[in-house]
């Protein structure tokens, strides 16, 4: 009887549905990975690579080549009256108190096709480079030229350097970013709101763990936008999932 109740037993269909887990852990990874994609450094690269191609406001040139001064460029990417550009200069020495000479100003020639009028002003002043702390100064350029919210500064070094100085800045003033390759250093500086009086920029960088708590705070955030829609996405597959099996 045993026998003839297990041959007259319906087989057993054997569903290709997959298991409930095996489809919610298919799908959080594939939330994940979709998510890496939308949320990784793809969008930090791209914006990296516009700001790169941006023109700032204001070009501050630095040619340090060893000896007792230092060569200085500011160039405006607009036309400006020449003796708005020596206010620049003389405002400049007050402020640091710097002996600066040999300044000239010039109007660049717009003979050319597709050139625009610009204001250029060159000069020379005691080294602004720091060998011995490995640190350049930023500080007073901003202060002067603070009515740019874009402003560069590039300091090209000759001589041999290590650099120890400031790197990236943040304040609700200013936003600074260093980029360096040798040599040559490029900071961009966005100025947020120039109602300061001093930003007192550090001349060094500050601290590693500073700094890495600043470079990590936008990757934890990915990392809890990702497994939070990883995990309402699996959660709603795996409802689904059970609501369907039941039928």
């Amino acid at each position: 009887m045993a026998g003839n109740s297990l041959a007259n037993r319906p087989p057993r269909i054997t569903s290709s549905t997959p298991s409930r887990s095996a489809f919610t852990l298919r799908t959080l990874a594939a939330v994940i990975v979709v998510s890496i994609v939308l949320l990784g450094p793809g969008d930090t690269a791209l914006m990296a690579d516009k700001a790169r191609m941006s023109i700032p406001d204001v070009l501050v040139l630095v040619l340090s080549a060893g000896g007792p001064f230092d060569q200085v460029s500011i160039n405006y990417t607009s036309e400006i009256p020449k003796s708005k550009a020596q206010q620049d200069v003389d405002q400049l020495a007050k402020e640091t108190s710097w002996p600066v000479r040999n300044v000239r100003i010039t109007i660049a020639d717009t003979s050319t096709p597709g050139s625009r009028p610009s204001t250029s002003s060159v000069f020379e002043v005691p080294r602004l480079v720091n060998t011995r702390d490995g640190t350049l100064i930023l500080e007073p350029f901003i202060s002067v030229l603070r009515r740019f919210s874009s402003i560069e500064v590039d300091y090209l070094i000759t001589t041999p350097f290590e650099f120890r100085g400031l790197e990236d800045f943040e304040s609700k003033w200013v936003k600074v970013n260093l980029t360096r390759s040798g040599n040559a250093y490029r900071y961009r500086v966005h100025v947020k709101n120039a109602d300061f009086q001093q930003l007192n920029l550090p001349l060094t960088e500050v601290s590693n763990e500073t700094a890495d708590q600043g470079r990590r705070s936008p990757s934890a955030v990915r990392v809890v936008i990702i497994v939070l829609i990883a995990l309402v996405v699996a959660l709603t597959a795996y409802y689904v999932v059970s609501r369907f099996q039941r039928r």
